[in-house]
Formats: C-alpha cells, structure tokens, sequence
C-alpha cells in the first residue's frame, strides 16, 4: 500500500488560517518518529501518551509511514493495548528485575506468614512491603520505631524483624532504587537507545526524523547531523528545570545540565518546534530554526454533540450542577488547586458536585485532602477512564477547570484545555501561558493563580449565568476548530519536516 502511495499520492496542505505552505505537494515519506524519554509511556492514552498517538496518527492519516522508537514502560505503568502504538521499545532498568522478583516472592510469604500467625496487637508494625528474609539478632534488637513510645521488652521479636525489614525495603526500594535507576537511564539506557536508533535507520531508511526532546538525549539529533539526515526536534518544556524542581538533578550537576540543554536547543539541533510562544522566548526569540506549533484535539472525537446522561445517571448527577477535572493525579497539574477551590466553593454551595476523572501516584494525598476538608460527599472520584469514553465524562461537566499553579505552567501548551473547548464546555483555567491566547476574548474564564477564594466567588457566579456558560462553550469551540485541531499540528510538522529535507539538501550541495 504505502509503495503504491509512493507513487500517486499527492496532499494539497494548508497551515493555519489562510497561510499556506510553499510546498504545496506534499508527497509520501517515511518518518521515524523518536522518544527516549523514561517518564513517558506511549501506550497510555492520556498527557504525552495522547499527543504521541494523535502525532503519529495524524501523519499516517496524510499518508505517510511512520515507524516509533520509544521507552519500554510496560513493567512499570498500566498499559492500555487497544491504544499501543506499532514500533520498538527500549528496555529500561535492567538490572532490577531479580531485586524486584525477590521482594515479590518474600512479599507473598510473609503476607501468609502474617495471616496465620500474627498476634493482632502487633498488626500496625507489620509492613508486607519487604525485601529480605534474614537478620543478624544483633540488629534486630536495635531497631525499635520511636514513635510507638513502647519499650523493647515489649515488642515482640516478629515485629522487631518486621520493622528492620520495612526500613530496609524503604531504603533498597525508594532512594537506593532512584540512584541505580538514574545512573542506569544515563548510561546503559542511553546507550542501549542509541544502538536501537542506529538500527532502525539502516532497517527502515527514514527520510526525516521527528525527535519529542528528552532530556540529556542528544545523540539523536548529533548522528543526524553527521550524517545529514533531515531532523526535526519537538520541545514541549525545559526539562531540565523541571527536574530541577523535581528533585531529579543532583546539585553538583544543576547548572552544567541546564546550561547544555539551553546550548543544545539553541546551536546543536538544527529545527526546534516548541508548544508555545511562551516557550520559544525561554529558549531565545532571536533563533530562527525554532517555530510554534501549539498542541490540539480532535474536533471528531471531543463534539459538544456527546450524551452526557448516561455518566450523570452513574454517579446519581442528574440534577447536580457538576465542575470537572480531567488528568492523570500528578504533582503541578493542578489538581491540589481545584481541591482548595471545591473547599471554598462547597462553604457557599454546598448542592454542587465535583467530578475528578483520573487517577495517578498522588491519589492517597487526594482522599486524605478530601477527608480534611470534608469533601468526601461532593467530590466524586472516578478512577481511571478509557480515552474512547472522556468525551462523555466532559459533557457530563457545566464548568470544566484547569487551575494550573503558576510555577512551570507558563509556557507549555495544555492538552485539557484544548478538549475542553472542543466539547463547547464553560472553562475557567489559570491566567498564564497559552491559555490567555485560548480563554481570551470571552472563550473562558481566565483566573489568578493560588486564589482559591476569587476561582470561587467567579465560578459561583458564572454557575447562576447559564447563557453566558453557553456562549463561552460556542466561542471555545470555533476557536479550536478553526486553529488548534491536530490536523493543524501534523500540517505544520510536515512543513516544518520539508524545510529540514531542504536544509539537508542545500548542506549537500555546499
């Protein structure tokens, strides 16, 4: 088929609003499209995972073949195989498996052990997170948890074994396993990708490369480079302040790898693409390689015209006036902020209900956050939720919030707030970054950041105005439509993909 494409087909693009690209035809390529980082799982169908899919997708649907290098996150992240995408995956952490498979196996006996014979007065000593089987009786008589207030003659040997166990699991399992796990993404993860890479171009012959940025990878675009291969790279944050903030960068190495990253983004890769304005002043205004091109949605898909009754009548919202949150329960996603303002909000309307769809490593916080401010009846936590069916959950919502924090939201380029308004949903997101470009001109309601107490006078306010959610929802979504689709997206990588293939082909001549 893609032989026979080769041959006729011809693709008349256009790019953005009455912008066309000089390159009017636009014949079949084959694309290898690259992602090294660790953190993302290309197989979810949520946050990076989605952009990926729609990427490669909308490039396929142009008529082009595209073959994916990623990240292996299938031992570490629940994947969803109805939305894994076709090419090879990199093992990472390689050395951990035996580690891992002794915790399970000792986890399960001492879960037996436990059941059978485990007085219940100890009970709380007891962790099942454990990693090892034996203790010298020397360091067992040591190891007493302070904060228990009992003395050692009365903890019983078991929970003394229990609690050496628990601390060691703590340390061999949580910091120790973060340094092997950064130390070997840095060497042999590198390295075993660069190898795949390097195998990949000779296998399939690409004639452009498309590169999402990961951190510290940057043999991708230097062979490219060396052996003239077009190459394109998309940047969607500086990852190396974010692992900054993240505690991923030890401190004897902050500014050596910002200062690369910013030396690599600026003179080493040849054609940036960056989600945002905000993004590309960051990096630096004056650098012509670097071009903006903003996230989208699939106008299909994501229609205001979705039946939301069946996903009121699971959850008894029939009646409710509902706000909603959409994501994976991570740290800055604003998550903890739509909490504060549910607290406020709930003080003054308590007949409202709050919808978080999602789920993520920072749930347990979020259920002992609504335990502490007492919201455990009006917010309704839906747990993970197929892609196919979120459609139907943001229809389900009057107000759909995105109350991202300041810190780092101001220059990446929001995947909720583009579905949002392509379901034609009253939104109110956070005044910075690209969503003043989106909310602007009555699309949304554009709120301070860490104010829960304003989010809430404004939104109670918006809720007794439904005309005016109405209109909002109708300027939202021409707005999409009309600019941020991922047809849009994929025609300005293809531009931006032939301008590279120029590049390449003007070096060859010189």
């Amino acid at each position: 088929m893609f032989a026979f494409l080769r041959h006729i087909l011809e693709v008349e693009s256009v790019f953005g609003i009455g912008a066309r690209t000089d390159l009017a035809v636009i014949h079949y390529m084959k694309i290898l499209y690259i992602c090294a980082d660790v953190g993302i799982c290309v197989d979810r169908p949520m946050g990076a995972g989605s952009h990926i899919r729609e990427t490669i997708v909308g490039l396929e649907k142009l008529g082009h073949e595209v073959n994916m290098l990623a990240a292996d996150c299938s031992q570490e992240a629940e994947i969803d195989l109805s939305c894994s995408l076709p090419g090879a995956r990199v093992v990472r952490h390689s050395w951990f498996p035996g580690i891992v498979s002794i915790k399970n196996r000792y986890g399960k006996e001492q879960n037996l052990s436990q059941a059978t014979t485990q007085p219940p007065e100890t009970a709380s000593f007891v962790s099942s997170d454990t990693a090892i089987s034996e203790t010298p009786s020397s360091i067992k008589k040591s190891v007493i948890r302070k904060s228990t207030g009992i003395s050692r003659s009365q903890v019983p040997e078991t929970t003394l074994l229990s609690q050496f166990r628990e601390q060691t699991s703590g340390f061999i399992y949580g910091t120790f396993r973060q340094h092997l796990n950064r130390i070997e993404e840095r060497t042999v993860y590198r390295k075993r990708f660069t190898q795949h890479f390097l195998k990949l171009v000779e296998q399939f012959q690409p004639d452009a490369v498309y590169e999402r940025y990961a951190l510290q990878h940057h043999s991708t675009a230097a062979i490219c480079n060396r052996r003239n291969i077009p190459h394109v790279l998309e940047v969607n944050a500086l990852l190396a302040e974010e692992a900054l903030n993240q505690g991923q960068l030890y401190s004897w190495e902050r500014k050596h790898v910002q200062d690369k990253e910013r030396h690599f983004l600026q003179y080493e890769a040849r054609r940036v693409m960056v989600v945002s304005e905000q993004l590309k002043a960051r990096i630096g205004e004056q650098f012509d390689h670097i071009a903006v091109n903003p996230n989208g949605v699939d106008v299909d898909i994501f229609s205001p015209t979705i039946d939301p009754e069946p996903v009121l009548r699971q959850y008894h919202l029939e009646d409710a006036f509902v706000l909603g949150w959409v994501g994976s329960f991570g740290p800055d996603r604003g998550l903890e902020e739509f909490l504060d303002i549910a607290a406020h909000i709930h003080i003054r309307r308590p007949d409202i209900r709050f919808l978080l769809v999602g789920d993520g490593g920072i749930k347990k916080q979020i259920c002992q956050k609504l335990e502490n401010d007492n919201l455990t009846e009006a917010v309704i936590l839906t747990g993970r939720v197929p892609k196919q069916k979120i459609p139907a959950y943001i229809a389900a919502m009057n107000i759909a919030l995105a109350p991202y924090p300041a810190k780092g939201a101001e220059y990446f380029s929001p995947l909720k707030v583009f579905e949002y308004m392509a379901m034609g949903r009253a939104t109110a997101a956070t005044a910075i970054g690209q969503c003043v470009d989106l909310l602007g001109n009555g699309a949304g309601l554009l709120l301070p950041p860490a104010q829960p107490e304003i989010w809430a006078k404004e939104i109670i306010a918006l809720s007794y105005d439904k005309e005016r959610c109405l209109e909002m929802g109708k300027l939202a979504r021409h707005k999409v439509a009309s600019q941020y689709t991922w047809q849009h997206n994929t025609e300005r990588i293809l531009e931006y993909i032939h301008m590279a293939i120029a590049d390449c082909k003007s070096h060859v001549r010189t």
